[in-house]
């Protein structure tokens, strides 16, 4: 479930964070504002904000949602595209990045999970474009050993943008 919370002071928590994700459970200092039930019942990941606009990952795709009303979040697309984790950067509201951190047969949104020694899987960042939300499109997928986990976008110069990508082995390094 998509939780948009309002933060009044600071972004420490206070209380216990409970395992049960569908309580309201919350620290002092934030309050729900809106929730949002992925329509497949997938792992949802994490969120990413730019302006407007944000971008709910979750294992079956990603979600964006216009925020201009925080309290009334407008959900703009539901793409479906396998891939966990599909961890969401955005940039400039025109560039998506999702991280690939399971093998897959592919890079194509289609493609099925194999076993992680699978020699010919595939792992890593699929990119998006997202500048009309309501009809991403899939510009490629670049490989990265170990998949990707987390990242960071950083604008190395107006022409350039980098991505730093954390991740770690599925599986226990090959012999040989």
């Amino acid at each position: 479930m998509v939780v948009l919370a309002l933060v009044a002071a600071t972004l420490g928590f206070t209380s216990p964070v409970s395992a049960d994700h569908n309580a309201d459970e919350h620290s002092d200092n934030m309050s729900l504002v809106f929730s949002s039930p992925n329509a497949t019942g997938a792992t949802n990941s994490d969120l990413a904000f730019w302006g407007d606009r944000a971008y709910a990952g979750n294992y079956d795709g990603f979600r964006i949602f216009d925020v201009s009303d925080p309290a009334s979040p407008a959900l703009l697309t539901d793409f479906r595209c396998f891939g966990p984790q599909n961890d969401p950067v955005v940039w400039n509201n025109k560039l998506l990045f999702v991280a690939i951190d399971r093998t897959l047969a592919g890079l194509d949104c289609g493609s099925q999970a194999v076993a992680h020694d699978d020699p010919n899987g595939w792992e890593g960042v699929r990119i998006f474009d997202v500048s009309n939300p309501r009809s991403p499109k899939f510009i490629k997928g670049v490989y990265t050993d170990c998949g990707a986990h987390t990242m960071t976008a950083f604008p190395k110069d107006p022409a350039h943008l980098m991505l730093y990508v954390w991740s770690y082995p599925l599986h226990a390094p090959l012999s040989g």
